[in-house]
């Protein structure tokens, strides 16, 4: 007498749902996330201090300086012939970051600070890097 097999059932794991959450987590993670907005022109080598905070907030704004005494402002270039028109576009409210190079003339960096404050922009910082 011939006896009829049941047949095997298969026991890998299906990996389909697996799979769809690994990808919901990924979008979730890619739409949660906040990217800072990174606009560097130049590379600066910033001057040390004993003691350093970064003081640009969430949306604030970056001048930056190179050696040169070349400007950029949130990473276009401008002339300096322009600077005051170009500050005037900008809230006033948010905070500006200068990072200027270490071989910057001091005298650059004071003069735009001072136009930064003429047209009330209330928080005005220089970028420095902790000396160790």
């Amino acid at each position: 007498m011939a006896f009829l097999k049941d047949p095997e059932e298969d026991y890998t794991p299906n990996l389909t749902p697996l799979v769809d959450v690994v990808f919901l987590l990924i979008i979730f993670f890619l739409v949660t996330t906040e990217f800072l907005p990174i606009s560097r022109q130049f590379k600066i080598a910033l001057p040390e201090s004993e003691y350093s905070e970064e003081a640009l907030k969430k949306g604030g704004n970056i001048m930056e300086i190179n050696d040169a005494g070349t400007l950029a402002l949130n990473g276009k270039i401008i002339p300096k012939v322009k600077l005051k028109k170009a500050l005037r576009n900008l809230d006033p409210e948010k905070p500006l970051l200068i990072r200027a190079d270490k071989q910057t003339p001091y005298g650059i960096v004071v003069q735009i600070m001072g136009i930064c404050r003429s047209l009330g922009f209330p928080e005005v910082d220089a970028s420095v890097i902790e000396s160790p």
